[in-house]
């Protein structure tokens, strides 16, 4: 048996250079008008606060061998995205108690996760058979908050997507030569949808919600590819594939040949 732990983590927004700063003020500044009433209006420089960014990962894989010629794997992965945004206005106008104003701030997260578990078998006659549960998903986390003195804004957004997948494959070096492979894949995946509304001002707030859903999609994949060398240095690979779906309740089909000629060492032509 095996067993592999591994993980990373950024530290972009603890350690930031006077560089990095000034080279982000640089880029997102940009000169904007603000009407502050209905008789005049006040020029403003709208400034960006220096972004923050940071990703992490966790992975773990374990494999299992049996004297009988079966290997039991599983893995896993989780890896988070985070995003940080926020910005405001100077105001021109030294007099003004109140110099800097804030305009809005951005928040934003990524997840994405995975786990893979297989059986596999091989055969002294050149078989293998592999059998595979893969579940996979995807988070997306977004905050958006403006305000601008005793009015504020809130707007949180969150999307889902989550994959069932089960999936059989089957290979053999056929005795006259060739490789077949066979397999299909069983697959379910749905998607959510949820928005927050927040609006507040003078101490009164409206609270929203909304909430959405995709219907589950329900798809299945068998496929089937023959590879052979016709002649030397001349390698023939046909496929079908078919794949059916519901929603919308239909049956696809894509054929491929592929052929590729090795010219050299180094060399390979492919047509398909």
């Amino acid at each position: 048996g095996a067993l592999l732990i591994g993980g990373r983590r950024s530290y972009s927004e603890v350690i930031q250079s006077q560089y990095y700063q000034q080279l982000f003020q640089q880029v997102f500044q940009n000169n904007v008008k603000l009407q502050e009433n209905l008789d005049r209006q006040q020029e403003i420089d709208a400034f960006s606060l220096v972004p923050t960014f940071s990703f992490s990962d966790f992975k773990l894989k374990f494999t299992y061998r049996t004297a009988k010629g079966k290997k039991l794997s599983f893995s896993m992965i989780r890896a988070l995205d985070f995003l940080a945004f926020d910005a405001g206005f100077n105001m021109a106008d030294s007099s003004n108690a109140r110099n800097f104003i804030p305009l809005y701030e951005d928040r934003i997260g990524i997840e994405n996760w995975g786990y893979n578990l297989s059986l596999e078998k091989r055969g002294k006659q050149g078989w293998q058979n592999k059998w595979s549960f893969v579940r996979s998903g995807f988070k997306n986390l977004s905050q958006f908050y403006t305000g601008f003195r005793s009015r504020e804004w809130i707007t949180q957004r969150t999307s889902t997507m989550d994959s069932w997948n089960l999936i059989y494959d089957h290979q053999k070096q056929l005795k006259k030569g060739g490789h077949l492979q066979l397999g299909g894949k069983i697959q379910l995946r749905g998607n959510l949808y949820k928005i927050n509304y927040q609006f507040r001002q003078l101490g009164f707030t409206l609270d929203a919600n909304e909430v959405s859903f995709e219907l589950p999609t329900l798809s299945g994949i068998a496929y089937g590819s023959y590879q052979k060398e016709i002649v030397p240095k001349l390698l023939m690979d046909a496929g079908l594939r078919l794949t059916y779906s519901l929603p919308p309740n239909k049956v696809y089909a894509d054929p491929r040949i592929k052929f590729r000629y090795r010219l050299g060492e180094h060399w390979t032509a492919h047509l398909a």
